[in-house]
């Protein structure tokens, strides 16, 4: 079953960003990368790298630096929001209400070995994500997570 779906968009400075962030609000989980280091944690990210994304049950902000201070970022919310000063981005979007479970590569396999050693709030070396698919004029744009699970 499909509802409706809303898409920001725009270029913010840091200070924005980090804005924008404080409106995620529970149990917020981030991962953030550069070309040398990946992080992940819970709560809001106390940095910027040049890309990341923070997520809640609701909304995901993902961002991509484009120049010393200034990021291109893109919200993807089940809800309807006002985060000046990005834009709805035009057209009809909707959100798969079913869950859509991902699993997560174990940690611990040799072939993946990522600069962290642990998943963020699960504090776990498996994990699942809970996600949303958002469509756009019936086909498949983005899968944007919304929580952390643990991988039983």
């Amino acid at each position: 079953m499909r509802a409706q779906g809303f898409v920001y968009a725009g270029m913010v400075n840091g200070e924005t960003l980090r804005t924008l962030l404080k409106e995620l609000r529970g149990q917020v989980a981030y991962f953030l990368w550069d070309l040398a280091t990946m992080r992940t944690g819970k709560g809001l990210p106390d940095d910027l790298r040049d890309n990341g994304i923070a997520f809640n049950d609701h909304c995901e902000i993902r961002w991509q630096r484009i120049g010393n201070d200034q990021f291109r970022v893109l919200a993807l919310s089940d809800e309807a929001a006002e985060l000046p000063p990005l834009q709805q981005v035009q057209g009809e979007w909707t959100v798969e209400t079913d869950e859509c479970p991902i699993r997560l590569v174990p940690l611990k396999v040799s072939q993946f070995c990522p600069p962290f050693e642990r998943y963020p709030i699960v504090d776990s070396d498996k994990a699942r994500l809970r996600c949303r698919v958002f469509y756009r004029e019936g086909i498949a744009i983005f899968i944007s997570p919304r929580e952390v699970l643990p991988d039983e």
